[in-house]
């Protein structure tokens, strides 16, 4: 496999924005995953960013776009989620919440699950 693939799990505190152009030049001290409702390809991933998940498929970059291949070569997951009733449940229950981003190995689909505190600091719920 490529060599410049985001790691299979990411941890960080989720935040819910609507579009990522409106943060990309934000610095985050703390990690972070961003479900962002768009995401146009142009920007650049903010500092402290692990992963962004795109809640809405209409809305999401192409994969030659500027901030995909900024993604993969930062080691950011970049994602599109295509359930509709998943991301607004997530987006509701676990904002600003810490979780844990787990990639499948192919990286066709990703998994949620909110911890206990920030990274190292404890274990799952």
């Amino acid at each position: 496999p490529p060599e410049n693939k985001a790691p299979a799990s990411m941890q960080g505190r989720l935040i819910v924005i609507r579009e990522l152009s409106g943060m990309q030049d934000d610095v985050f001290e703390e990690p972070t995953v961003i479900v962002a409702g768009a995401v146009n390809g142009e920007e650049e991933v903010p500092v402290g960013v692990f992963a962004v998940l795109v809640s809405k498929p209409e809305r999401s970059p192409d994969i030659l776009a500027h901030v995909s291949v900024r993604a993969r070569n930062s080691k950011v997951l970049l994602a599109t989620c295509f359930d509709a009733k998943l991301i607004e449940q997530v987006s509701s229950s676990l904002q600003n919440k810490w979780v844990e981003v787990m990639a499948s190995a192919d990286f066709s689909s990703v998994n949620i699950r909110e911890l206990s505190g920030p990274p190292g600091e404890g274990k799952g719920k």
